[in-house]
């Protein structure tokens, strides 16, 4: 029988996993038993969020090796859609957390969508030239959801506002983080 021997990349893999979760696990502490204030809670959300994206562009840049400045497109494109899908499902999907995870899902397959159709041309520019064209498809996504007409629709640049799901939100939040690490760990 063969043993299975413990690499530093698996004892650093076990170890992020425990340390993410352990910050969970002392944050949801904190939320019961009321030691966190309202701003700190409400940076909980879009602090996973950052931190989902960091380790995105890890993926791409670190371990794929392409430069690509383009991820806050990619991120509008998928925020925006999600909000848009959440606000037509309001009346048609009455519980909120189900409603969000749809959103998230339409959210991410449009981003991917899109991504998949930009990266069909785009992938085959190496260097400082694909950097060149994925920084210029963000400004372009923001160049266009900031423009006059789709200002008032979408906001601008402060965005849509749409009803937070509480302390619900954080958990969901949390698993598509471990979810994330979890895939660009073993793949």
């Amino acid at each position: 029988m063969m043993k299975k021997r413990l690499t530093k990349d698996k004892i650093l893999g076990a170890s992020t996993y425990i340390l993410v979760t352990a910050a969970f696990l002392v944050l949801q502490l904190l939320m019961n038993q009321g030691k966190l204030s309202s701003t700190m809670k409400g940076f909980l959300v879009p602090a996973c969020a950052y931190i989902v994206l960091a380790v995105s562009l890890n993926l791409l840049v670190g371990i794929c090796g392409e430069l690509s400045l383009g991820h806050a497109g990619f991120m509008g494109i998928g925020a925006f859609s999600g909000v848009i899908v959440t606000a037509l499902l309001a009346q048609a999907v009455p519980n909120g957390v189900l409603r969000l995870v749809i959103a998230m899902l339409v959210g991410g397959v449009l981003a991917g969508a899109i991504g998949f159709l930009i990266g069909i041309p785009v992938l085959r520019l190496r260097g400082d030239y694909l950097a060149i064209v994925t920084l210029a498809f963000g400004e372009i996504i923001r160049t266009v959801l900031s423009s006059q007409p789709l200002e008032k629709a979408f906001g601008g640049p402060q965005g849509l506002s749409v009803k937070t799901y509480s302390d619900s939100l954080f958990v969901v939040s949390f698993v598509v983080l471990i979810f994330m690490l979890f895939i660009v760990q073993n793949f």
